[in-house]
């Protein structure tokens, strides 16, 4: 048996086997408050709370294929 060896994301808690990956993965990660992602946007909507199949946050920018990170229209989010 071998030990492994694995790196957690502090935002996401995503795991990987590399350390470094990991490291620029926090770097994108959408959970990391420095990114400005939709995730910890005030204006960003739930996909539990949005209607149908096209995702939009608050000021109707179109989140349906991806999230957004370094929103212009970024707005801290207190609750997190």
């Amino acid at each position: 048996m071998k030990e492994v060896i694995r790196y957690r994301c502090d935002h996401c808690n995503e795991v990987f086997a590399n350390k470094s990956y990991t490291l620029k993965h926090e770097e994108i990660c959408y959970w990391n408050p420095k990114t400005k992602s939709c995730i910890n946007c005030e204006n960003f909507i739930p996909e539990s709370q949005s209607s149908g199949y096209i995702r939009i946050c608050t000021k109707g920018i179109n989140l349906t294929k991806k999230l957004k990170s370094a929103c212009i229209k970024h707005k801290e989010n207190e609750e997190q």
